[in-house]
């Protein structure tokens, strides 16, 4: 007998090497999404002060009067809040 006919390896049907790899992906991947969804108790409600927003446009543009219109909504949403800012 040759060499590689000696190191082949004949696993029974139904069954081989790689047989539980599967299994652990699925069972990694449940545990990963758990751990995605589990509150995270610890930590501070967001945002914790002022938010500031920098607009890269000038004053009067399209930008900036959507800046402003989500700027305001966030503030009523966070109860923070929000200032938009230029930077050109």
């Amino acid at each position: 007998m040759h060499d590689i006919q000696k190191m082949r390896f004949n696993p029974t049907p139904g069954h081989t090497r790689l047989a539980w790899l599967p299994r652990a992906a699925l069972l990694g991947a449940a545990l990963a999404c758990g751990m995605a969804v589990m509150p995270a108790g610890s930590q501070a409600r967001f945002p914790t002060g002022t938010v500031k927003v920098v607009v890269p446009f000038g004053p009067g543009t399209g930008p900036d009067i959507l800046g402003r219109t989500l700027g305001q909504k966030l503030s009523e949403k966070w109860g923070q809040p929000v200032l938009i800012g230029f930077e050109n």
